[in-house]
């Protein structure tokens, strides 16, 4: 997954209402970053993916994403010290 689309994914998170679906606020942020559709569908189908091995939630599935990324770019910040 793009990083881009890891940052559209925090933002969802960030953004969920309460009893939202993941699918919803991804879709609601993905428009207002001027997104395709078929951007939506790649970045849902990767998730549902990794949601589907790990056998967790969409929401979990994108947290966990979300927090690998933000774990290698510490490293990285890190290693560059």
């Amino acid at each position: 997954m793009r990083s881009e689309d890891i940052i559209a994914v925090r933002e969802a998170l960030e953004q969920l209402r309460k009893n939202e679906p993941f699918e919803k606020a991804l879709g609601r942020v993905l428009r207002k970053r001027r997104n395709t559709f078929e951007d939506y569908i790649r970045i849902v189908g990767e998730i549902r993916e990794f949601a589907r091995k790990k056998k967790i939630s969409l929401r979990d599935a994108g947290q966990l994403i979300v927090d690998e990324l933000e774990k290698k770019k510490g490293e990285q910040d890190h290693d560059d010290c």
